[in-house]
């Protein structure tokens, strides 16, 4: 059986050994749970990615080192994080909403 997770923003890690400030672990114990029952595990790991001029702020920054489209694997678990281009205080677009579904499917 294959089963694929949907974890927006912060509620999955998107690099290994993440602070536990910025993500939560609780998808990722559920699916280490799953993978135990199930053949195949895998996570699509949604984040924000700011414009550059945004990164001299420290969290910023954080945020958009680990925002590339990327594959890894962690604790046998294929994780996928796609980023999601955005401006502060205004919505995601309708159109990056759409590339990422297309690039999902």
């Amino acid at each position: 059986m294959k089963i694929l997770l949907i974890a927006g923003f912060s509620m999955y890690p998107s690099y290994i050994d993440e602070s536990r400030q910025y993500a939560s672990y609780v998808f990722h114990e559920l699916a280490k749970e799953i993978k135990r029952n199930c053949s195949d595990v895998r996570v699509l790991v949604l984040r924000n990615k700011r414009p550059r001029i945004m990164n001299v702020y420290n969290k910023v920054k954080l945020y958009n080192n680990h925002t590339t489209y990327d594959c890894f694997d962690y604790d046998g678990i294929k994780i996928y994080r796609l980023p999601l281009y955005k401006l502060p205080k205004i919505r995601v677009l309708k159109y990056e909403l759409e590339r990422k579904f297309d690039f999902i499917l």
